[in-house]
């Protein structure tokens, strides 16, 4: 019993777990149930959709946006309480916003390749994601928000910017981020819009999660910017 308090009490902040499992989980999920192929909503398509070819090697950062997430998500819990804190309020506001968009603004794509120009089992993860996936929800790509949450809580962390491999994490973390994002437009599971929102919102929620932060980077500009010169 001893043991079970003292693991409570050091981990008391997996509440946020518990908010994004029986909070955010469910309101997705019943989007994905409700709002649906048959459903009455607003289609997004752009002209540079349609510039953008079919390719099943993008299906393998699509996956990888998976362990990226567990990882990122146990990393802190484990490393940094307030890192965590962080982490989790950026998600979580993140995700909340694009679910209240779908819910009041029901939106989908009509991008998905009929069939496939060859079969291998790339393709064949693309066509397990277009079975059990709806193509509703879309706007901003959740899967595209999230990725860059990743990469910027990660970076974020005390313990890895002190790290000498900071340089590394860095590069990796943000192509990484870069190629799930790319991938949701090359497996058609999104359209160029719904990536650009996702980018907005990221940078918009930026400055209040990491305000302290905000600041020294708009320091630094200020600092660094040739300031005109007095005739």
């Amino acid at each position: 019993m001893g043991n079970f308090k003292s693991f409570v009490s050091k981990y008391k902040h997996a509440w946020l777990f518990v908010v994004f499992f029986f909070g955010i989980m469910p309101w997705f999920d019943l989007l994905e149930k409700y709002i649906t192929e048959d459903s009455d909503y607003t289609v997004l398509h752009v002209k540079l959709d349609d510039k953008i070819p079919f390719h099943e090697i993008f299906a393998i950062p699509y996956v990888l946006w998976y362990f990226y997430f567990v990882f990122t998500a146990v990393y802190l819990f484990f490393v940094s309480v307030k890192d965590f804190y962080k982490f989790g309020a950026y998600i979580m506001i993140g995700m909340a916003i694009c679910l209240f968009t779908c819910t009041v603004f029901p939106n989908g794509q009509d991008l998905r390749v009929k069939s496939f120009p060859r079969q291998n089992f790339m393709t064949d993860i693309v066509n397990k994601f277009y079975t059990t996936d709806t193509p509703t929800n879309v706007f901003p790509s959740m899967h595209c928000f999230n990725s860059i949450v990743f990469a910027v809580s990660l970076n974020h962390c005390e313990k890895i910017a002190k790290s000498k491999f900071k340089w590394f994490i860095l590069i990796f973390t943000v192509t990484l981020s870069i190629l799930i994002m790319l991938s949701t437009v090359f497996i058609k599971q999104h359209s160029v819009v719904d990536v650009y929102a996702a980018i907005v919102l990221g940078i918009i929620l930026y400055p209040l999660i990491y305000t302290e932060e905000s600041k020294k980077l708009i320091n630094k500009y200020k600092k660094d910017s040739p300031k005109e010169k007095v005739n």
